[in-house]
């Protein structure tokens, strides 16, 4: 897909008008759950691994119906590390019957549907404010800020695996953006007595394309995105003027980001071989599946009306959409 492609594609998306059902029929449906917010399990042996910091209050866990009813619940750092994107997560079954873990998406809190491109291994802010606002904010500019790291870890890589000179300037241009971007959330955040949560510098090594590419496939041309049409749509209809106007650029520039990721994608997809794309095509759609999962939660009244966020019927309409335009 050229640019011209992704342009076309990209605005038919965002400029859609009537919202459509998150029941619709797509490729892969959002996972249904009782839980507040979306989920999705997957296999990890916590009755072999309850000593390596995952039980909180000293559990140990428990034999009765395999485990499950006798294990007390995670800690939230664990459930961090074990799904990559929640702070709440519970023991579970996966489909085969081997031990999993149930990660759920919280209602109001789950702000990582599209802010920044998240850096591999980051863990969640650690201070929480109670006010939902503040709490947007903060996570909203820890992100940003985490993905400074990712665009100058994605340019290292880049270069490393002699990509065009372009593509390395765009991934460069992308982290000084993105600096911005962290700069005037950190602003917003400031104005209502916030905390600045910084983000601790990782320690990386160049990777290998296809694991550059996986994660660009998920970051970049699904999360990152879909994060720029919330971008779009806040800089719109956010109430709070501050906020709608330090969107309007943020915009501008985290759809240019998208842009890259896809650019990113076509490059790297004619360099690997079969067996690595198809990879990267089953990892896309799970990442599809799993922001479709998020999706259905609906933002708090204040985050909706406040800071613009969109609807879950807006949000399923972006995502059904993009299923056909861009993702498929």
């Amino acid at each position: 897909m050229n640019r011209l492609r992704f342009d076309r594609a990209f605005f038919r998306v965002l400029f859609i008008a009537v919202p459509l059902s998150c029941g619709g029929k797509t490729f892969y449906e959002a996972s249904p759950s009782s839980r507040c917010g979306g989920s999705r399990v997957i296999a990890y042996d916590w009755m072999q691994r309850a000593a390596d910091g995952g039980i909180a209050d000293g559990g140990t866990g428990g034999v009765a119906d395999a485990g499950v009813s006798g294990l007390t619940n995670f800690s939230d750092i664990w459930c961090a590390h074990v799904c990559g994107d929640t702070l709440n997560c519970e023991p579970a079954f996966a489909d085969g019957g081997q031990a999993g873990v149930r990660c759920i998406s919280d209602c109001n809190d789950n702000y990582a549907s599209g802010c920044g491109r998240r850096l591999d291994g980051l863990l969640p802010p650690p201070g929480r404010t109670g006010d939902v606002r503040t709490r947007y904010l903060e996570q909203a500019a820890y992100l940003e800020a985490a993905s400074v790291q990712a665009f100058r870890r994605l340019a290292a890589e880049l270069r490393a695996h002699g990509a065009p000179a372009r593509l390395v300037r765009d991934a460069e241009a992308a982290a000084e953006e993105e600096i911005r971007h962290a700069h005037r959330m950190n602003d917003l955040v400031a104005r209502r007595g916030g905390t600045h949560q910084q983000v601790e510098a990782s320690v990386w090594s160049v990777r290998s394309l296809e694991q550059m590419a996986l994660e660009n496939a998920i970051e970049g041309c699904v999360r990152e995105t879909y994060g720029a049409w919330v971008a779009w749509w806040q800089a719109t209809t956010a109430q709070d003027p501050a906020l709608r106007e330090a969107m309007g650029p943020i915009a501008r520039e985290e759809t240019g980001h998208a842009r890259l990721s896809f650019a990113i994608d076509r490059w790297a997809q004619k360099r690997l071989s079969a067996t690595e794309r198809q990879a990267i095509q089953r990892a896309k759609r799970a990442a599809v599946q799993a922001l479709g999962a998020e999706l259905t939660s609906p933002p708090s009244s204040a985050l909706e009306q406040w800071a613009g966020w969109p609807s879950a019927e807006q949000a399923c309409a972006w995502h059904q959409a993009a299923q056909q335009e861009l993702w498929l």
